[in-house]
């Protein structure tokens, strides 16, 4: 109840005397609404829902005040406040006039755990906007839940009587009732599984049992029985449990047996002579059959010839030969074996095959024959004839860069490894992973007399026996020396200076990138090609596409008294008669050596050791990276340049110009005893007086033959595949990113990088272990720098038999590669020197018969071995002359 009074002021602010009052009584009109009717419904049937399913509220209401709005709350328990179910809310709907109001609740796998069905109370109340609530409606609903379905995908292969399968993909209940029983003789069993689930689509874990026994958690989806298990039947049983916790109540089923392996038995068995007590010969054949009574295949037969004391496989086609057999008594016999794991293997077959071999053989002493450009290979059982090496026109040697290449003692040089600018010299650019030969100017034939060789990263080069050079390869810069700049993939004869003639009276080459020099016999100096940074030395820094004279110190005159020039990768260097060395190029990193990193366009001596005087007594060097390195008299190396990679061998990393000495092994002392170096891409390589090779600097390729590809700032020993130091060394060659070595007998070993072929093993695979040989022209044997004759002959002594024998056979084994032949010649005579009575040469096959020579005393027989690959060499192994 309000009461308002009025009073009047009048202008002085004095009020009126009497006052005047109004009363007004305000009634809430606001009522609280109520539920007419609460209905629940479900795809599934009235008032109950499936798991992970909506189910729908719908609530009928009325308000004595038109036009409120409602709000329906499904509650969990009883009670109902501002903010809506005290005790847990199922769902709520929106504040609206709608009637009725409707609210949908998605029911989890928490609402029914572990059960089939779970009975669930609901309150339903609806309030204003006012918050006036009405009295609950309480109800039920049913959730419903669905165990899962479980399925064998897979199962063990078994079969059968009529040799049929059981069905095993995605299968439930019991897959072996029908079809069985189901059999095997395999003793392990694995099995793989999946579920569904009505609800989720999907299980949570699943538990398996084997014969039986308790069911144990197999979550996998998978269970494997290694076994082995044992012979009779077996049971295997899976079942799913989703993820409310229900079990599938009828597992998945699997039944099988296990069967013992039954042996194969030998049917029958023949041979091919006439009655069982004796055999006059060295060769017996037989032939068998046998069955299995699983009807199992044969995997093979096992033969013996002493009634199964011993035996060996003897393949499956039922037959067997003997042959060479040696004098004695014999007894065969025969079992099979089937295919399966493990394998059935029969008895012996019985009776065995009685017979005795009254043959005789001679082995022959090679030693005592004759030898035409033929030798001895090896000593005792082991010994072979094979061809002769050629006595060398030239000394062997290898070079390599990104490509390598090795001249054999007769003049002729191969390749192989990176073609892309024709370096091979085979008139083509396709990089090569084993050798092939340089062919001769402008494809004909090959490059002959030739007596040194070098190659670089584009280019390579020969000196011939007559003193004239010829190169082959990349041409930008003219480094082929021809006049042009255009490349070549055959060799072309290098012009004079300035293009008049050919340059001659050469007596030794040298290739680096883009550039070639050589020295005259007069000890003077040429180079031509790239000439950017001065490496042609000749005082300018024009390229040049035919020869220019290397000037002297300072641009006086010319450099004279030269006797080796090395060519590098932008500077070049000479070492003259006196032992002395002059560098000219670039000498960014110092590898000029004069102690400064100023380039030089014309030749400055090499400093000493820490700038000290001048270096001296100097026998070789070697200048292909950005480094230098020497050979001192005394066996010790000197190095300087670049050293980012250790390359200079002195334990650091620190660039020097001027030199410093080589250390030992892991630091300790210097290296010594040296008889040749070989400076690369960021690693040097040297040869000791002993054979064996060391390298040291960067080792990302492998190349420094170390099993790894960790640096190594002083000297390494090379290592070769397998195991053990390369040793037998004569000459080494450091390449882009891999080393080769040439070893005494002609054989090449190489490691490293391999992405074009470079170490010569038919593949282009970069192997981490150590050096490897390189293989034979077209992957056949192995290489050699030795040339073998391409004909030779061995001719036995005559062998007297002491009687006029019957000849049986001629055995002999041989080794013959493509290219290669091996053919034996006999005959025989009654006279202790063959003469003219003597039964006239017969070619014999091995195997083949000698009848032919029956009724004489004396045989004698000829080997002809012949090549038409000079590296490669057949071989005569052994024989035998059977007899009785």
């Amino acid at each position: 109840t309000l009461t308002f009074s009025l009073v009047v002021k009048d202008s002085a602010n004095a009020n009126s005397t009497n006052a005047n009052s109004v009363t007004i009584t305000v009634n809430n009109i606001n009522q609280a609404p109520s539920i007419t009717s609460v209905s629940v419904t479900d795809t599934d049937s009235p008032d109950s829902v499936a798991i992970l399913s909506d189910i729908t509220f719908s609530v009928d209401w009325s308000d004595p005040d038109a036009g409120d709005q409602v709000r329906a709350h499904i509650c969990k328990a009883s009670g109902i406040g501002a903010g809506g179910c005290t005790a847990g809310t199922w769902t709520s709907s929106a504040l609206s006039s709608t009637d009725p109001a409707t609210a949908t609740y998605t029911t989890v796998v928490a609402d029914c755990l572990n059960s089939a069905s779970c009975s669930k109370n609901y309150y339903a109340y609806v309030c204003d906007g006012g918050g006036l609530c009405s009295a609950a409606t309480s109800g039920t609903f049913t959730i419903t839940n669905s165990a899962p379905e479980t399925y064998i995908d897979s199962c063990p292969s078994v079969k059968n009587s009529g040799g049929a399968s059981p069905n095993c993909a995605h299968v439930a209940g019991d897959l072996t009732a029908a079809g069985g029983p189901y059999k095997t003789r395999s003793t392990s069993a694995s099995f793989t599984f999946s579920g569904t689930d009505t609800e989720s689509g999907a299980v949570g874990a699943f538990e398996c049992s084997l014969d039986g026994a308790a069911f144990v958690v197999c979550n996998s989806g998978s269970a494997t029985y290694a076994g082995p298990l044992s012979l009779g039947a077996h049971n295997f049983k899976v079942k799913a449990k989703d993820t409310s916790g229900l079990v599938d109540s009828t597992p998945a089923n699997f039944d099988w047996t296990i069967e013992a392996n039954q042996s194969p038995a030998i049917d029958s068995m023949q041979n091919t002579f006439l009655g069982y007590d004796s055999f006059l010969g060295n060769k017996a054949s037989f032939s068998f059959t046998a069955s299995d009574p699983d009807s199992d295949s044969i995997d093979h037969f096992e033969c013996s010839s002493d009634n199964g004391v011993t035996g060996f496989n003897c393949g499956n086609t039922g037959t067997v030969n003997y042959i060479n057999l040696a004098p004695g008594a014999y007894r065969f016999t025969v079992r099979a074996v089937d295919n399966q794991s493990p394998p059935g293997v029969g008895n012996w077959y019985q009776p065995s095959f009685n017979w005795t071999a009254i043959v005789q053989s001679t082995d022959i002493d090679f030693n005592a024959g004759t030898f035409s450009s033929t030798q001895v290979y090896g000593a005792g059982t082991p010994a072979a004839v094979v061809l002769q090496i050629m006595p060398g026109v030239v000394s062997q040697q290898i070079a390599i860069g990104d490509a390598s290449c090795a001249l054999k003692t007769d003049g002729i040089m191969s390749c192989w490894g990176t073609n892309t600018s024709g370096q091979l010299g085979d008139n083509t650019t396709t990089s090569k992973s084993l050798p092939v030969q340089v062919l001769g100017v402008g494809g004909a034939g090959v490059l002959a007399d030739v007596s040194a060789i070098d190659t670089e990263s584009v280019n390579t080069c020969a000196l011939k026996t007559d003193g004239t050079v010829y190169c082959w390869g990349d041409n930008l810069y003219g480094q082929v020396g021809d006049g042009t700049t255009t490349d070549r993939n055959t060799p072309v004869q290098v012009r004079g200076v300035g293009g008049a003639g050919f340059l001659t009276n050469i007596s030794q080459i040298s290739v680096g990138y883009a550039v070639a020099c050589a020295v005259k016999t007069d000890k003077t100096a040429y180079c031509w090609g790239l000439n950017g940074v001065g490496q042609l030395g000749d005082g300018t820094t024009t390229d040049r596409n035919t020869p220019v004279q290397v000037r002297g110190v300072g641009g006086a005159g010319s450099l004279a008294d030269v006797l080796q020039i090395s060519a590098g990768a932008n500077h070049t260097c000479a070492l003259k008669n006196d032992g002395t060395v002059y560098c000219w190029g670039s000498n960014t990193f110092g590898q000029l050596g004069d102690g400064t990193n100023t380039s030089r366009n014309t030749p400055v001596q090499v400093k000493g050791v820490l700038g000290a005087g001048s270096l001296t007594n100097i026998s070789q060097i070697s200048a292909t990276g950005n480094e230098t390195c020497a050979l001192k008299n005394d066996g010790t190396v000197y190095c300087w340049g670049h050293n980012s990679s250790g390359q200079l061998g002195d334990g650091t990393t620190t660039n020097r110009n001027t030199p410093v000495q080589v250390k030992g092994v892991l630091g300790a002392g210097f290296l010594t005893g040296v008889s040749q170096i070989s400076d690369g891409y960021g690693h040097v390589c040297a040869v000791k007086n002993d054979g064996t090779a060391y390298c040291w600097g960067t080792n990302t390729d492998a190349q420094l033959g170390q099993n790894d590809f960790v640096q190594r700032n002083t000297p390494a020993q090379v290592r070769v595949s397998g195991a053990g130091f390369l040793t037998g060394v004569s000459q080494i060659s450091a390449g882009s990113g891999y080393t080769c070595a040439l070893r005494i007998d002609g054989s090449v070993y190489c490691g490293g990088k391999n992405d074009k072929g470079q170490l010569g093993q038919n593949n282009t695979i970069s192997p981490l272990t150590p050096f490897w040989r390189v293989l034979g022209v077209g992957g056949v044997g192995w290489f050699s720098t030795s040339a073998y004759s391409p004909f030779g002959t061995f001719t036995s002594a005559v062998i007297d038999m002491n009687s006029n024998p019957t000849f049986q056979n001629a055995n002999y084994s041989t080794t013959m590669m493509a290219g290669t032949s091996v053919t034996i010649d006999v005959r025989a005579g009654n006279t202790a020197v063959p003469d003219a009575t003597w039964i006239t040469l017969t070619n014999v096959s091995n195997g083949g018969s000698l009848n032919a020579l029956n009724g004489n005393r004396y045989i004698q027989y000829i080997v002809n071995l012949s090549t038409t690959n000079t590296s490669l060499t057949p071989s005569f192994n052994d024989i035998q002359i059977w007899y009785h």
